[in-house]
């Protein structure tokens, strides 16, 4: 833009002035202010090219802000580490993941301790190739079954989680105490998430079957099982626990979409979903009921399971008068049993549990949309989820449980 007097913003640029502001403007080095001969219609360009007209302004650099990066905890790191070395063992043949494997183990040692990395790295070395192995003898080509029988690739796959097994007694009992169950189970679904997904990819391109279909199913639930071990490896100094705000929102949230699935109101849309969204909601009950008391927990449940079922129903206009009525259940269950034992912080709870419902309904109105190829409607229905899911965030931190 070119800067100068009211005067000469209130008349059009002669066609000189612009050609040459073009000109001079394509160097990015300056800036030049408006010569004041442009308010002057029909100014010569001998004007316009006199120095004390266009005077040239010097661009100052923006001052530098400096952004950390953000730093992992001990778990996150521990997790990222048997991850790399799972994929380093899945492909064998890449020397760069092998060697950024290792440098990651070195790196987290320093932080841990080096008997538990290796001890930890060795677990993860067994179970990751006896988890090849097992997916292997799982072919039934004649080929591939003819040499699973002549190399008894099923005793060397059993062998390879005995041996993990032993690692796990024998070495990290010792060094960590009660904490070495939560890392097992990180390594273990670590490695088969990563075969899962190995399996995925490989069958991109080739025929979809069930099983295929399967394996990313499959890997996504071992990742949400990997996370919620890994935060209770105890390698950090500090309690790093879901807040219960979080807690209670993760929980609204994820049985909403499970009761998608279990109640067959989706016409078939996330079939291939309901074990991975019963995973998703085990994590987020087992969450809550370390962080909040058993009692809130299940009437939080069965408040939302009867929200559900009403915005649900208030979709259809032949069943108006069950959505008053399990409505009016979920208040219900709202005044009489949640109020008495959270207070006022009742409501707040109340409201993260009917966005998490609308949200629900709202995504799985969005796919049937998008499905039918009612693109426009598909379309509002996804900006008035993404609305709930930022009106359900907002309002989990008005709970105030973690005061």
């Amino acid at each position: 833009r070119l800067k100068g007097s009211a005067r000469c913003a209130r008349k059009p640029l002669p066609p000189a002035c612009l050609s040459y502001a073009v000109r001079l403007l394509s160097d990015r080095s300056t800036l030049f202010s408006c010569p004041s001969s442009c308010a002057v219609e029909g100014g010569d360009r001998a004007a316009i090219l006199d120095t004390d007209v266009a005077r040239p302004v010097e661009l100052r650099a923006p001052r530098r802000i400096r952004v950390e990066p953000k730093r992992l905890s001990r778990n996150e790191e521990a997790k990222a580490m048997i991850e790399l070395t799972c994929r380093a063992i899945g492909c064998h043949h890449d020397e760069t993941l092998r060697r950024d494997a290792a440098s990651l183990a070195a790196e987290v040692a320093e932080s841990i301790s080096p008997a538990i990395v290796s001890a930890v790295t060795g677990m993860v070395d067994q179970l990751r190739t006896g988890a090849l192995l097992e997916r292997y003898n799982g072919h039934m080509n004649p080929i591939a079954f003819s040499y699973n029988v002549l190399n008894d690739t099923s005793g060397r796959a059993q062998k390879d989680m005995e041996d993990a097994m032993s690692i796990y007694e024998d070495v990290l009992c010792p060094l960590v105490g009660d904490r070495a169950e939560a890392i097992w189970w990180t390594c273990f679904h670590c490695v088969w998430a990563d075969q899962n997904q190995l399996d995925w990819d490989d069958s991109q391109g080739a025929f979809f079957s069930s099983t295929t279909r399967g394996y990313l199913e499959e890997a996504e639930k071992n990742r949400i099982l990997a996370n919620y071990w890994a935060r209770r490896m105890g390698f950090d100094s500090t309690s790093r626990e879901m807040s219960r705000n979080m807690a209670i929102k993760h929980l609204c949230f994820y049985q909403s979409r499970l009761w998608t699935v279990q109640n067959g109101v989706d016409g078939g849309l996330y079939m291939n979903e309901k074990s991975l969204r019963q995973t998703a909601f085990d994590t987020a009950n087992w969450e809550a009921h370390e962080r909040l008391d058993v009692n809130v927990v299940r009437v939080i449940k069965r408040m939302v399971g009867k929200a559900r079922r009403s915005v649900h129903r208030e979709q259809n206009p032949t069943s108006t008068r069950s959505a008053s009525q399990a409505w009016r259940e979920a208040e219900a269950v709202r005044d009489s049993e949640l109020r008495p034992l959270l207070g006022d912080r009742a409501a707040a709870v109340w409201e993260v549990a009917l966005h998490a419902c609308w949200h629900e309904q709202n995504m799985l109105l969005y796919h049937v949309a998008e499905k039918e190829g009612h693109l426009a409607a598909a379309e509002e229905h996804r900006q008035v989820a993404v609305r709930d899911k930022t009106s359900m965030d907002i309002a989990a931190y008005r709970m105030d449980l973690d005061e």
